[in-house]
């Protein structure tokens, strides 16, 4: 970048989220844009964020807890994280073809469809990305530590609350309002495919209907899993957190976090005839392993790019590198840390 300014910011997850994120951001490029504007110009105000706030509170009730993802026990492929990583997570940015995504999409839900399944058609390539992150992690766990323990494995999917509440929230709050949801998958057919993976004597890379399969299957449960957090999940999360005396985050690790940026607009942002649009958007480094981002779409239409930031054990990442289908993506490496 020949000329710019490079803007960085952290915060709090417990106190704010990524779409808080983004208001605070398209706040800011209205004011590079208007200098002299007034407080309208921003979507949000400290009247609206209270009572977003007490939206949240009055939500709270006395709801059972029981079989809340919370109060399960995970049996996830890695180890739970401990207070201190033994080792650096290896960071890396990937993108991968737009055009296959869509095709794999496509041959999911053909798939789908002649299984009777319900959500055959409505199988989005988010949920296409999420399987891929998803089934390729796992196989680089499982090349990593091959005699895995588990019979299944675990997916974090981070989603949104806002528009899910009743009475819904204001996409302009800014305080935290995503939570995590769990979704389970068994690792017999995986297994059999990273072993298949291992004997694979082909030099270019490829998909194989096998593989296919299994994200239509992955595809299905992540759009099922999503689709399942509703009013009622969120009052009882919401009922969880304020009868707990440990505010403190305690979800337990799945194999793999997934949270899509997809739909920000991130590149449309306007700082003003001097500053302009968003050149480039990153979350170069994360010290948390086994994390995974599907980042904002560089321009409208679908034949964007899918950029994906994945933090993993080195190992793993290694072999998330080489595998089969990821390598089939045409993954163009761009980001290493």
């Amino acid at each position: 970048m020949p000329d710019g300014i490079i803007l960085c910011y952290n915060f709090h997850h417990t106190a704010i989220d990524g779409i808080g994120v983004a208001v605070i951001m398209d706040a800011l490029a209205a004011f590079c844009r208007s200098p002299n504007a007034g407080p309208e110009i921003i979507p949000t105000n400290p009247l609206k964020e209270q009572e977003s706030r007490r939206k949240i509170s009055e939500a709270a009730s006395a709801l059972s807890t029981k079989g809340h993802s919370q109060n399960e026990d995970i049996p996830s492929l890695c180890e739970p994280t401990p207070s201190s990583i033994p080792y650096i997570p290896a960071s890396r940015k990937f993108v991968l073809d737009a055009d296959k995504i869509a095709k794999l999409r496509t041959e999911c839900a053909t798939i789908l469809k002649n299984q009777s399944n319900p959500h055959a058609s409505k199988i989005s390539s988010n949920n296409i990305v999420a399987a891929v992150i998803w089934l390729c992690t796992i196989r680089a766990i499982i090349k990593t530590e091959p005699t895995p323990t588990p019979t299944k494995s675990c997916a974090m999917l981070v989603t949104e609350a806002r528009s899910k509440l009743r009475p819904k929230l204001p996409l302009s709050y800014i305080g935290n309002a995503v939570i995590l949801h769990d979704v389970y998958t068994p690792l017999t057919a995986i297994i059999a495919s990273t072993t298949s993976s291992n004997n694979n004597t082909h030099i270019s890379p490829r998909v194989d209907h096998d593989d296919i399969n299994l994200l239509a299957e992955l595809a299905s449960l992540v759009h099922t899993a999503l689709g399942s957090v509703a009013d009622g999940t969120i009052r009882e999360l919401i009922s969880a957190n304020a009868a707990s005396d440990n505010w403190a985050a305690n979800a337990r690790p799945g194999d793999v976090t997934v949270s899509s940026l997809r739909s920000f607009p991130t590149y449309q942002l306007d700082f003003g005839p001097v500053l302009g649009p968003v050149r480039d958007f990153d979350l170069p480094d994360h010290r948390i392993p086994d994390q995974a981002w599907i980042m904002p779409a560089r321009y409208k239409g679908r034949s964007s790019p899918w950029e994906v930031r994945l933090t993993l054990e080195p190992s793993v990442m290694g072999n998330v590198e080489k595998d089969k289908l990821m390598m089939w993506l045409g993954p163009r490496e761009v980001s290493k840390m």
